[in-house]
């Protein structure tokens, strides 16, 4: 699994990819580092493009370490999180991830990269 994130500090906002098949382990790795607080605030927008991730690879047994992978970083409680999916089955996923979260109030999926980072950055609201 590939998984990148940087700052951009003109939009105010993280932008972070993830492709190939899910690893639990890079996935915590990019959380500490994004609720690190060191360049930016933790609880900062962020944009996940998953246009190239491998949503067959994504299990029942990776269900559990990501719902409570969210009580493991409070600090990101609130913070705007929009996901990029490439389709229909990204889609559902991610929904019932979110709902899993419990976090469908501050999070949304889009198949749109673009309309995602209008709202990531608050240009858009729905």
């Amino acid at each position: 699994m590939s998984m990148e994130f940087h700052y951009d500090p003109e939009l105010n906002v993280v932008k972070a990819s993830i492709s190939g098949p899910f690893e639990v382990d890079s996935y915590h790795e990019v959380m500490r580092e994004i609720t690190s607080g060191r360049d930016f605030a933790s609880d900062i927008a962020t944009i996940w493009d998953m246009r190239t991730f491998d949503f067959g690879s994504f299990n029942k047994e990776m269900t559990e370490p990501l719902v409570n992978a969210r009580k493991l970083y409070p600090e990101r409680r609130g913070a705007r999180i929009a996901y990029v999916v490439p389709d229909q089955i990204g889609y559902g996923m991610m929904r019932m991830f979110e709902v899993m979260t419990e976090t469908e109030e501050s999070s949304y999926v889009f198949y749109d990269y673009e309309k995602a980072l209008s709202w990531t950055t608050g240009e858009l609201e729905l």
